[in-house]
């Protein structure tokens, strides 16, 4: 039977997928916990065994792990089972200690079949002078499957090894104990593998990087923005067509858009080596981008019709959809659409001037807009426009304080250098905020991470309030999407605990990978980073990023704590070209010159700088107008915003725009 078993492992190579994900409760061996074997699930570690695989030696990962079924063990039964012994051995670390928590899956793959997926976490119970723990496990498995892989997670620190069982592998014995102590043994009695339901690709995995401007014909080069090394290659789609594909980082596409702007889809979708789809995003190039806005305006009747004409102008905001438009003489509903042009005609002889006109939009989401004319007040002919422009505008003294107390009349906008007309004025309180959160978790940050996840918790309990949402990166060699957009406080409080330091500083690819997370997200934006190094890898540069932040319009804020040990004043100038550029600002953490722990007054300082950002974006305000024609690149440039009151300064971020 086994060398049946044998023969069919030796068929071919299946890539396998698996999840090997934790959180960081301090947990661990001996002891199982009674839940019992799951089915795991999770692409970003699902090439993680294909690694494995494509080794000779059939093992990979930090953790040092080798496998075997054993000989002699396997009972076959009625059913087209196979039930066999299996033993994995994990070299202890030297800080493992009782208590702690080591997770197990096993995958196996059957022929043309869905792979079955084995999990379990032992507790680590005294392990005395052993070296190595032995994991003794009788599994039931299909009585032909291809092969099996084997990862064992440390779950506090995520680390992990794997090795490959019965594939071209001969089967060995029991494992005998090993040198320097033995083993701590760990029996289990035996399981049933569980089919494995369908990976869904995530949408965190690749980003497509909008190229500049907002108008967009001819030949235009798309760069990505992968957040795993496990990414082999990117193939991409344009319009639903199969485009290119790219295997080498950073993974772009050129493709001609043709002489005229025009809507074009282009997908991207990240695969592994092993040929399985981790992710996939979505861009669409000369989209509209304005905000949801509803304008009416009525055309006069002819002699000859003897009717009014009632149109509408609707402008859907990025991520909605429209439902309909309802058309109203005073409460009676005249007409309803589901699709353009809207408009509806009302016999004038019906209309006296106390009546009004009304027009609804409604979203898919029940997000509803109307406009309102009093028939006494018309003018019939009126232009409908909508291609509004947002712009939000900070003013604060001399002393850098915001003020709070300036109304529409103190504000002057020029665009070219001619005024325009404001038509929306709001303080930011009364606007949701959509708040990023990038916090480096490079190696250099180790001794920081105490005082800097305490301050950053803090300010994220006091900025994130109802109708508001947030999301946290992490990045060290490379950003990770720690927490997609949230109302929930608590959930994303949890996460942001987990964090932990190592690696490098891929900081314009957080800022960058930060900036694409704003998407589908309405309303005011802000990005804090905290990082405390200068910027080292990544596929991205300054210049770069720079130019994202603005055409994405979100300000910067960055707190940076290179200063603490060197006690040296001055923020890097990458932040503060960040800062200025996008309308946000940098705060310097020094460490005392005073003390002899250059650490001690670190939590201070961030909570004074989480302070004065907090009182900035509670201090915003949201200025809107509109256009003839959406802005070009350089209008948007142009834009400036000027307060009449001596003494008080501006800085300005070009919101949402239309076009």
């Amino acid at each position: 039977m086994m060398n049946g078993l044998c023969s069919a492992w030796r068929r071919s190579r299946v890539a396998v997928w698996l999840l090997l994900t934790g959180l960081f409760a301090p947990v661990a061996l001996t002891q199982t916990e009674e839940a019992g074997p799951v089915v795991v699930l999770d692409s970003s570690a699902l090439a993680f065994a294909d690694a494995v695989l494509d080794r000779a030696s059939g093992k990979g990962g930090a953790l040092d792990v080798s496998a075997t079924l054993i000989s002699g063990s396997e009972v076959e039964s009625d059913e087209g089972t196979l039930e066999v012994g299996l033993d994995v051995a994990v070299r202890l670390q030297p800080r493992w200690a009782s208590g702690r928590q080591l997770r197990v899956t096993i995958i196996a793959y059957e022929i043309d079949d869905a792979p079955l997926t084995l999990e379990e976490t032992a507790t680590l119970g005294e392990t005395g002078a052993a070296a190595w723990w032995l994991y003794r496990r009788v599994v039931e498995l299909p009585e032909e499957f291809l092969e099996a892989v084997v990862v064992v997670e440390d779950v506090e620190t995520g680390r992990k090894g794997g090795a490959r069982v019965g594939y071209g592998l001969p089967l060995g014995p029991a494992t005998q104990p090993r040198a320097r102590g033995g083993v701590v043994v760990d029996q289990r009695a035996p399981a049933v593998a569980t089919a494995a339901p369908p990976i869904e690709p995530r949408n965190d995995i690749v980003r497509l990087v909008p190229p500049r401007g907002n108008s967009h014909a001819g030949e235009v080069k798309l760069r990505t923005l992968v957040t795993t090394r496990d990414v082999a290659r990117v193939e991409f789609a344009v319009d639903g067509k199969p485009s290119v594909s790219d295997d080498r980082p950073p993974f772009a596409l050129e493709v001609d858009l043709g002489p005229d702007p025009a809507t074009h889809e282009i997908v991207a979708i990240a695969w592994s080596a092993g040929d399985r789809e981790l992710g996939r995003d979505r861009l669409v190039l000369n989209a509209r981008l304005e905000l949801f806005d509803l304008r009416m305006a009525l055309r006069p009747a002819t002699p000859a019709a003897g009717e009014l004409t009632i149109e509408a102008a609707v402008s859907v905001p990025r991520g909605g959809e429209l439902d309909r438009v309802e058309f109203y003489r005073n409460d009676e509903l005249l007409r309803e659409l589901r699709q353009g042009p809207f408009s509806a005609s009302i016999a004038e002889d019906r209309l006296g001037p106390d009546d009004y006109l009304r027009v609804v939009a409604y979203l898919e989401d029940g997000t509803s807009l109307d406009d309102v004319r009093l028939l006494s007040d018309s003018t019939a002919g009126e232009r409908i426009n909508v291609n509004l422009v947002q712009v939000f505008a900070i003013a604060s003294d001399r002393q850098g304080n915001p003020l709070q107390d300036l109304t529409a009349d103190d504000f002057e906008i020029k665009v070219g250098g001619e005024r325009v007309e404001i038509e929306r004025f709001q303080l930011a309180v009364d606007v949701p905020l959509s708040l990023g959160l990038v916090f480096d978790t490079s190696g250099s940050m180790y001794s920081l991470m105490v005082d800097a996840k305490q301050a950053g918790a803090h300010f994220l309990s006091s900025i994130v309030s109802e109708g508001d949402r947030a999301f946290l990166i992490d990045f060290d060699t490379r950003p990770r999407l720690a927490h997609p957009p949230t109302s929930d406080l608590g959930s994303l409080l949890r996460r942001f605990a987990q964090l932990e330091a190592k690696g490098n500083t891929a900081l314009y690819d957080a800022v960058v990978f930060g900036t694409l997370q704003f998407d589908a997200e309405a309303g005011r934006r802000a990005l804090v980073v905290l990082t405390d190094g200068v910027p080292s890898g990544g596929e991205f540069g300054a210049r770069h990023t720079i130019n994202l932040a603005v055409q994405q319009a979100v300000p910067v804020y960055s707190i940076d704590l290179s200063g603490v040990l060197s006690r040296v004043s001055g923020a890097k100038l990458p932040l503060v070209g960040l800062a200025k550029a996008t309308g946000g600002r940098v705060h310097t953490i020094l460490g005392d010159p005073r003390a002899l722990d250059p650490y001690e007054s670190v939590g201070r300082s961030l909570e004074a700088a989480y302070a004065q950002i907090e009182a900035e974006l509670r201090s915003q305000y949201v200025i809107a107008f509109s256009t003839p024609e959406p802005l070009t690149e350089e209008e948007i440039k142009s834009v400036k915003v000027k307060v009449s009151r001596p003494g008080v300064k501006v800085r300005r971020v070009v919101g949402t725009l239309s076009g």
